[in-house]
């Protein structure tokens, strides 16, 4: 069973997104595939669903990844936990 907790979603995620979203990121990191990473398989599988391009960071819920992404609106974001990892996702403008 996989603890899911909501941290932020910015207000460019609508519901629909928001579903699909983690809907992808659950599934992907449940399968766990070693070929690729969690994250890039995770991005492709929101890109199938929803269209547009996406960027998902994934680590420790007690870290902050450090990253900035000039192309992305402050708004078209959503971080989230999986156990004990953390999910940033966000859309590229």
């Amino acid at each position: 069973m996989v603890k899911y907790k909501q941290i932020r979603i910015g207000k460019g995620i609508d519901k629909n997104e928001y579903r699909k979203i983690v809907i992808c990121c659950k599934d992907t990191y449940l399968k766990k595939n070693g070929e690729q990473k969690i994250a890039e398989i995770a991005a492709e599988d929101i890109k199938k669903n929803l269209g547009g391009e996406w960027i998902v960071f994934i680590c420790n819920v007690n870290s902050e990844p450090d990253f900035y992404i000039s192309r992305v609106e402050g708004k078209d974001f959503m971080i989230f936990s999986l156990n004990n990892k953390k999910f940033v996702v966000s859309r590229i403008k």
